[in-house]
C-alpha cells in the first residue's frame, strides 16, 4: 500500500479516524519513526540527560488527563523542556508535507 506523503503529520493525525482512516498505517508508522528521531535529538542535545519519554513524561506531570493543552502552543511547551532545535525539528517533521528529516539524522 502506497502512503500519502503529501499531507503534514499533523494533518493525517487529526483525520486518523475520518478523512484519513484509510493512512492509518502511515501515521501509525510515522509516529514511531518520528518518536525515535526526537529521541535521538533531545538525547544528542541535553547530553544524554534526557530523552523523547522525559519529555512525555514532564508533559503528562503538567497536563495530565484532566487538563489539556492548547495544540497551537504545544512546540513552544516542548522547546521549553528542550531546546529551540527541538522546536525547529518538531515543525519540519511535523507540519510541513515530506518534511521529515529522518535520512539526516542517521547520517
Amino acid at each position: 500500500m502506497k502512503h500519502n506523503d503529501s499531507l503534514a503529520f499533523t494533518e493525517l493525525s487529526k483525520g486518523a479516524l475520518d478523512e484519513h482512516k484509510h493512512e492509518y498505517l502511515n501515521v501509525y508508522q510515522k509516529g514511531a519513526l518520528i518518536g525515535l528521531c526526537l529521541d535521538i535529538i533531545i538525547r544528542s542535545e541535553s547530553g544524554g540527560q534526557q530523552g523523547w519519554q522525559d519529555v512525555i513524561n514532564q508533559l503528562v506531570k503538567k497536563y495530565g488527563k484532566d487538563r489539556s493543552f492548547k495544540d497551537e502552543e504545544l512546540f513552544g511547551e516542548i522547546e521549553s523542556l528542550t531546546s529551540p532545535k527541538v522546536r525547529s525539528i518538531l515543525i519540519l517533521m511535523w507540519r510541513v508535507p515530506k518534511g521529515y528529516l529522518i535520512k539526516s539524522i542517521f547520517q
